[in-house]
């Protein structure tokens, strides 16, 4: 739910209070926060820097006492490649256009009418490598090939956001995305506004997690050419754990146990994750000892494909911790696949067998 705030907001001959309605914490991938002060912000400590990935930013609302001249919609306060937005200003002030400031970079999104003043639900999402498009109600109005700085590397991780320059504000709903979402998907944010949106799709929430309850059987999760079982407990001789699965090969490649679509949490490109879990490979094995680790079929989790960091993973609980960043959007999440002492995944023992517990992962932003 919103709520309102009085706020000190500044121009450059004047200072005055104004009310304005902002959207609560957490609103999309990238939190969203009321000001301390005189300042309207994105915190400090919760909000990542965006990088090289694509984003979009959506607010709702109008401006009110409107000068002819351009409005300052979000500033940024650190970074040295920086983000900004300004409306009615494109070389100079050109009403009904958009300016995004990706570094040097400066890129116009010309709708062509006076539109700030009225009430609506405002989306540009950015495409690095593409276009970015200016969305009213969920409607796209207009769009601009951003391509030539897909590789600027927005360092910005706080942001000033209606700042009074020429005009007040009236704001809700405030977010940032470090994604782009689709026509249908910026439709959809209008329609339900970000937060309900972000609350039916929960794999675009920062901070959203999901640990695997093993409690009574495997989650929702698949297996290929293997046996998962559920045990109670396991030990390694001098360590136990509980709620583990077994995953016994049943042939000699492709040997998998996978969180699926039903489990609940898959990858986003581009959103960092927090990953954990513990593993260990049964002493009686005759091939089986590593895993290579895949983000459904969008390729290894960097570092932990074929022959990387477990390649070896020993017959005792080896506590594993990592952070990566998705390569691709999938709805399925994380693939353990066997392989052997050289990380290969088609020279498996049928029989052998590895041991998972205590699996968590976190979107992060």
């Amino acid at each position: 739910m919103a709520e309102r705030y009085t706020v000190t907001s500044n121009s450059s001959s004047n200072t005055r209070l104004e009310e304005a309605e902002f959207g609560t914490v957490n609103t999309g991938v990238v939190a969203t926060r009321t000001g301390v002060s005189s300042d309207r912000v994105f915190g400090d400590g919760t909000l990542t820097a965006l990088g090289t990935s694509d984003f979009a930013i959506g607010w709702s609302g109008r401006t009110v006492d409107t000068t002819a001249a351009l409005k300052t919609l979000f500033v940024p306060e650190t970074g040295s490649v920086q983000l900004r937005v300004n409306l009615d200003r494109g070389t100079g002030y050109d009403v009904g256009s958009v300016k995004l400031d990706i570094g040097a970079s400066g890129y116009v999104l010309d709708y062509g009418s006076d539109i700030f003043e009225v009430e609506a639900n405002w989306l540009i999402t950015a495409d690095r490598d593409g276009d970015a498009t200016l969305y009213r109600n969920g409607i796209s109005v207009a769009t601009v090939d951003i391509s030539t700085s897909s590789a600027v590397d927005i360092d910005t991780t706080v942001y000033d956001f209606g700042v009074r320059q020429y005009s007040g504000w009236l704001l809700r709903d405030v977010a940032i995305f470090n994604v782009a979402p689709t026509a249908a998907q910026a439709l959809e944010i209008s329609d339900l506004g970000p937060e309900a949106w972000v609350a039916s799709n929960p794999e675009y929430r920062r901070g959203i997690s999901y640990a695997a309850d093993w409690s009574s059987g495997v989650d929702g999760w698949t297996d290929a050419n293997s046996t998962p079982t559920r045990l109670a407990s396991k030990s390694d001789g001098a360590t136990s754990k509980n709620n583990v699965i077994e995953v016994e090969a049943t042939a000699t490649a492709n040997v998998q146990f996978a969180s699926s679509a039903a489990a609940g949490f898959g990858f986003v490109s581009g959103q960092r994750y927090s990953v954990a879990f513990s593993v260990f490979f049964d002493a009686a094995n005759t091939t089986a000892a590593g895993l290579q680790l895949r983000q459904g079929s969008s390729g290894d989790v960097p570092g932990y494909g074929n022959g990387e960091a477990l390649v070896n993973v020993g017959d005792t609980w080896l506590d594993v911790s990592f952070e990566f960043v998705a390569t691709g959007t999938i709805s399925n999440g994380m693939v353990f696949r066997m392989t052997n002492n050289a990380g290969s995944s088609t020279s498996i023992t049928v029989g052998d067998k590895f041991y998972l517990a205590d699996y968590v992962i976190t979107s992060l932003g």
